[in-house]
Formats: C-alpha cells, structure tokens, sequence
C-alpha cells in the first residue's frame, strides 16, 4: 500500500526503528534524542559518507577500539562481528592514519579494507559527532547508542 501511495506522489510521514524499512522512503530524517541530525535520501547520506570508511581486524579488537576512540579524525568506532567498523573525517584521518596510529600504541597485527557505510553506521557517525560536540563521545565509561 505504502509504494502504491508513494508512487501517486502521495506525502507519507512514518517513523521507525528499522534503518532498513527506512531506506524505502524518498527522505530520511534521522533523529537521535529529540534532535534532528540529518535530513536526506539514503543515496545523498551515502555520498556524503563515502570514502569516510574502513573496517579494520585485529586480534586485539576491544583495546584497538579503546586507541580509535581516542584519535583525531575519527568519528565512531562500532565492533561489527570481528572487525570494527570505523568512520572517519577524510580532513584529518584516513585509513593510513588509523593503521599508523594502532601501530603507534603497539597494536601491529592488523587489516584495514576500504569500508561501504551503511544506513546503520551513518546514523551511529551522526550520533558520535553529537556526543563529541556535547562532550560524551571518547570517555572510556561511554557505552553503545542510548547509554
């Protein structure tokens, strides 16, 4: 009913938990405590963010998360299976920079791959900027999404 109604030209507001759900409608506005972050179609989200990622493996994953909270440039660091997923500001890091500096707190066994962000880790960036410039983000008793 939803794509019959869309495809008429029809305006529908929904809300949802579901990033994928999400992803159908021709906007997004991403919300996170009561404030708008972003509004935006999932592909100019994905423009903005693009080159903005990489996922990174490790066997020591929980302390090289602990060292990219931390570094200049990064965004937010998610453990996403046995990697850690990471975005970052193209302005002040990059992939380079995040392998140098796990290398640089002796964390030298690692892979770093080019990273296609999801709707997930796009909201979860937006949401790390937020608290960064509130002055949650990095501490070490910071938790996940809603802590």
């Amino acid at each position: 009913l939803l794509i019959e109604l869309r495809k008429e030209g029809v305006t529908i507001v929904f809300t949802t938990a579901s990033l994928d759900e999400a992803e159908r409608a021709a906007r997004l506005g991403l919300l996170y405590r009561g404030r708008l972050l972003r509004c935006a179609s999932a592909d100019a989200l994905r423009r903005e963010f693009s080159g903005r990622g990489c996922e990174v493996r490790t066997p020591d994953r929980a302390r090289a998360q602990r060292v990219l909270r931390q570094s200049e440039g990064v965004v937010s660091v998610e453990p996403f299976g046995s990697t850690l997923r990471v975005l970052f500001d193209p302005a002040c890091a990059s992939p380079e920079a995040i392998k140098r500096a796990l290398g640089a707190e002796g964390i030298t066994e690692v892979e770093v791959r080019p990273l296609v962000p999801s709707l997930e880790d796009i909201f979860i960036a937006l949401i790390r900027q937020r608290e960064r410039i509130e002055g949650g983000y990095g501490r070490a008793d910071v938790g996940g999404v809603g802590h």
